[in-house]
């Protein structure tokens, strides 16, 4: 996502106009769910998608006219995906539906635009405000919803916020943690990696990067479960080296409001955790936070493996708790 702004920003910096969709809401069967975007530019380049089919091919051609003619009334338009002749018909026959908000972007609205991005890089949380008139950026406004929308008789409003609602803490970079930090950034995740070993080879390759995963060298894995931010947003995963290890990240982290706690571990280490925790007056209440072991049971044995398993089920848990 962060990707989709800096490429608007720099069309907007060249002095482009650009046309801008976002999804706002979707329902079951949509193949756009909200928060999707796409953009395309004045020379015809596509970045992003919100579904795909002939329902994207129509609104770019939409995109294209307002580019050619240079006007275009900022619109949120709602599309059923189902066989139908009607005027909001998508041409999809998927099922459910899908809200649109239909821009014509021009660098007027660059500032607005750079304050989600530095929003995005730094974590700290704001609110884009769209109405069918201006684009405002509101900074250090938290909201319980990643997009608003709210329509009176004559007016609306889109409400986005920047604050990634999708983040997960991994607590260990060996081979897993690593793979695991792949496959949620792939899926649009901030990704916090806790390793309290120093010059770990496996991390390497991102302390090479711009950005990536946040990598966190705290002085254990239960200091580090401290210094994550938005904890109550955060799946908590433990991939660390040893049992002990697995204790003392488990001590830390039961006492932060994660939603969700993951540990790996056959029904023999399992057990032997548990015990670990009571000695440290942890009741089993507390380890009834904890799901063990953590992933669906795909038969995973390789890191890339384990890593499709344990996304999978924090996509799963992220739908039921609505952290997305």
């Amino acid at each position: 996502m962060l990707k989709i702004w800096k490429r608007l920003a720099s069309e907007l910096s060249a002095h482009r106009r650009v046309f801008f969709i976002l999804v706002t809401d979707s329902s079951k069967g949509s193949p756009g769910k909200a928060g999707c975007l796409l953009l395309l530019t004045e020379t015809g380049v596509q970045v992003g998608t919100i579904g795909g089919g002939c329902m994207e091919r129509e609104l770019l051609r939409t995109g294209r006219d307002a580019l050619a003619s240079g006007s275009f009334r900022t619109l949120v338009q709602t599309l059923v995906h189902h066989r139908t002749d009607g005027a909001n018909a998508s041409g999809l026959i998927c099922g459910g539906s899908q809200s649109n908000l239909l821009a014509l972007v021009s660098p007027a609205q660059l500032p607005a635009v750079e304050s989600v991005i530095d929003s995005l890089v730094s974590g700290n949380p704001g609110v884009l405000s769209i109405t069918a008139d201006s684009w405002c950026y509101e900074p250090g406004l938290e909201s319980d919803h990643s997009i608003r929308f709210e329509e009176s008789e004559d007016s609306w409003r889109v409400e986005l916020s920047t604050l990634n609602r999708r983040r997960v803490a991994i607590f260990g970079g060996g081979h897993c943690g690593v793979a695991l930090a792949r496959q949620m950034e792939l899926l649009d995740y901030v990704v916090t990696i806790i390793e309290p070993r120093e010059g770990l080879f496996t991390l390497m390759p991102f302390q090479k990067q711009t950005r990536g995963p946040r990598i966190l060298n705290a002085e254990n894995f239960a200091a580090g479960a401290g210094l994550v931010d938005h904890p109550e947003k955060t799946f908590a995963v433990i991939l660390s080296p040893s049992y002990h290890d697995d204790v003392n990240a488990l001590s830390g982290i039961l006492r932060c409001p994660f939603p969700y706690i993951g540990i790996m571990g056959s029904p023999a280490k399992l057990a032997k955790i548990q015990e670990g925790l009571c000695s440290l007056n942890f009741d089993l209440q507390e380890w009834e936070r904890v799901t063990a072991p953590a992933g669906l049971s795909i038969d995973s044995d390789s890191p890339e493996e384990i890593a499709v398993s344990i996304a999978a089920q924090i996509l799963k848990e992220a739908d039921r708790l609505d952290l997305k």
